[in-house]
Order: structure tokens, then C-alpha cells, then sequence
């Protein structure tokens, strides 16, 4: 069991299980609109959120300069190099992929990947607004093939909106647990300008939000099997949110936070 969960770890610190997540997250929004997308289309949305994170963490990595105190830091920190020459393997791999897929698609991803180079450009001067634009992004990424086939805003739907608030949910969760270390490396996140209680607040007002979405008509409007995994992945959020402490050890949190992005599996197979 020990030997599963150290492996489990490596593939967090890797981002890998967050790329994976982003794939099975594409499969069941497109299932629960209706939506047909090919293995290519779903392989490289996997490639490219692999790409944002290993960047993000190359580049958070080299402004630390060799301090880095977390252990996702301290990994890319040790083998730069190597991670670096992944990242640009995993960039032509998802670049040979792109022949595959749909002109409409295409468009979408190339639109995204605009605001994502915007995202990297202005990083320092986000401060509050970096978790709500990385929500959006990692939001748009999952539905880009639904956003293609459903341009007229269909999307926009209550599963849809529920899908964004628990992603919004999920990147302030790990901004407050990660409030110390930013705050250490003056990284400025929605933790570190709100403080500890000011955080807290917030993640009490959006777990408020999304609970009453969840209990006031939303049984009533999708199917039961949609309905019990979004309460599937809600609850294991706030499971966090209410024991902190055995959570934050080990970055247990982190672990959690990204497995919630893998129970749709469950809606995709039953």
C-alpha cells in the first residue's frame, strides 16, 4: 500500500495525475453534453495541461533559485534539464497530435492557448486574480471540444457552472494550504493577499454557493448519475476544507484535490 501511494506521489510531483485528470474531466463534461471527441483531441488536452503545470513549476523553480521548500519545487529545481527536455518531447508529440484534430476544435485551442501565454506574461502582476484565470483556463481547456460544438454559449449550463466552481474551489483550496511557502517566496496568490481567515472566508462562501446549487433544483435537471458525481466530488473538496491539519501533512491535500478530478471515471463507466 505504501509502495502505491510513494508511486501516487511521484506522479503528483510530476503533475502527471493533474494531466490525467484534465483527460478523464474532457471524457465526462462531453459525455454529460452529449459531445463526441476523439482519442487525439483528449491525449493532447492531456499533453498541453502537463505542459502548463511542468512550465509553471520549471519557471517558479528558477526564480527560487535553489530554495525552493516544497517537494514539487525541490524535484524540478534538482533535474531542470530534464524536465525541460520533456516538456519540449511532450510539446511536438502534442503538435504531431494537432494534425488529427478538428478545424473546430483547432480554433478553440488556438484561442486558449492566447490567454494561456497571457497567463504566463503577466504571473507576477495577477496576485488575486491568478487562481480565477487559472480556473477559467483549466475550465475552457476541459470543454474546448463542448465550446467548439456548442459556440451560442450552450456550455454555460448548470453543469457546466458547477464544474467551474468546484475548479475554482480546488485551486484557492491549495493556495491556502500553500500560504506559508508563497508567502516565503513573496508569490502572490489569493492566500497571501487575503491572509489565513480572509481565504477561509471565501473557500465558506463558495462551498456555501455550491452546496445550495447543488440542493436547491439541481437533482431535478440533470440525471441522478450526474448529480450524485458532482456530489461525489463537492463533499471529498470539503472533506479537506474541514480537517486541515490532517490533510496539510504530506501534502495530503494536494493528493485529494487532484484524485477528485478522477471520480467521473466512475459516471463514465457505470
Amino acid at each position: 500500500m505504501r509502495a502505491i501511494l510513494n508511486g501516487y506521489r511521484f506522479l503528483n510531483t510530476l503533475s502527471v495525475d493533474v494531466a490525467l485528470g484534465a483527460m478523464v474531466s474532457c471524457l465526462f463534461l462531453c459525455s454529460a453534453f452529449g459531445v463526441s471527441v476523439s482519442w487525439q483531441t483528449v491525449l493532447c488536452l492531456g499533453l498541453a495541461v502537463w505542459l502548463i503545470y511542468t512550465v509553471d513549476h520549471l519557471l517558479d523553480a528558477k526564480r527560487m533559485k535553489g530554495g525552493a521548500t516544497t517537494p514539487r519545487h525541490q524535484f524540478h529545481s534538482r533535474n531542470f534539464k530534464i524536465m525541460l527536455w520533456l516538456a519540449i518531447a511532450g510539446a511536438a508529440v502534442a503538435a504531431f497530435l494537432l494534425l488529427a484534430i478538428e478545424t473546430g476544435i483547432l480554433i478553440v485551442g488556438v484561442v486558449l492557448t492566447a490567454f494561456v501565454m497571457i497567463y504566463f506574461l503577466l504571473l507576477k502582476r495577477l496576485s488575486v486574480a491568478k487562481e480565477v484565470f487559472g480556473a477559467v483556463l483549466y475550465f475552457s481547456g476541459v470543454m474546448i471540444p463542448v465550446i467548439a460544438t456548442r459556440p451560442e454559449g450552450d456550455f454555460l449550463t448548470m453543469s457546466g457552472i458547477l464544474f467551474f466552481l468546484l475548479v475554482l474551489i480546488n485551486l484557492i483550496l491549495f493556495s491556502w494550504f500553500d500560504l506559508d511557502a508563497d508567502a516565503e517566496h513573496e508569490h502572490k496568490t489569493v492566500a497571501t493577499q487575503l491572509g489565513s481567515k480572509g481565504t477561509r472566508l471565501l473557500l465558506g462562501v463558495l462551498y456555501a454557493i455550491t452546496g445550495l446549487y447543488l440542493s436547491t433544483g439541481f437533482y431535478a435537471v440533470i440525471s441522478q448519475r450526474l448529480w450524485f458525481t458532482f456530489i461525489a466530488m463537492y463533499l471529498l473538496l470539503l472533506i479537506v476544507f474541514i480537517f486541515p491539519e490532517w490533510h496539510k501533512k504530506d501534502e495530503r491535500y494536494r493528493v485529494v484535490g487532484d484524485f477528485v478530478f478522477f471520480l467521473p471515471l466512475a459516471y463514465l463507466i457505470v
